[in-house]
C-alpha cells in the first residue's frame, strides 16, 4: 500500500517536473500537487525527487560587471576585428576578466 502510494505520487511528481521543463523544485511541485487534490509534504516530495535524481534548474541572476560610463581613456581599436595575420607574433591580444 505504502509503496503503491509512493509510485503514484512519484508519477505525478515526474509529470509536473517535466511539464515545467525541470524548472520546478519541491515547493512548487507541492503546490501543483495540492491544486490537483494530492496531499504531500515538501520534505517528502524533496526526498522522492532526490532518490530519482530530479533537480530543478536554477537560473542565476545577471550581474553587470562593466562600467561603460568611466572617465578613463579608451584605446583605439586598430584590428577592427580583423584577426588574419601573415606571420606569428604579429598581433597580440588580451582580455581582462574579473
Amino acid at each position: 500500500m505504502q509503496s503503491e502510494r509512493r509510485a503514484v505520487l512519484f508519477a505525478e511528481i515526474f509529470s509536473i517536473y517535466h511539464w515545467s521543463r525541470g524548472r520546478y523544485g519541491s515547493p512548487r511541485i507541492v503546490r501543483e500537487l495540492e491544486s490537483k487534490g494530492i496531499k504531500a509534504s515538501r520534505p517528502f516530495v524533496a526526498k522522492l525527487m532526490k532518490e530519482r535524481g530530479l533537480r530543478s534548474i536554477v537560473k542565476k541572476k545577471f550581474k553587470k560587471t562593466t562600467n561603460s560610463s568611466h572617465r578613463y581613456p579608451v584605446v583605439e581599436n586598430y584590428l577592427n576585428q580583423n584577426f588574419q595575420v601573415k606571420s606569428s607574433k604579429e598581433v597580440w591580444v588580451s582580455d581582462i576578466t574579473y
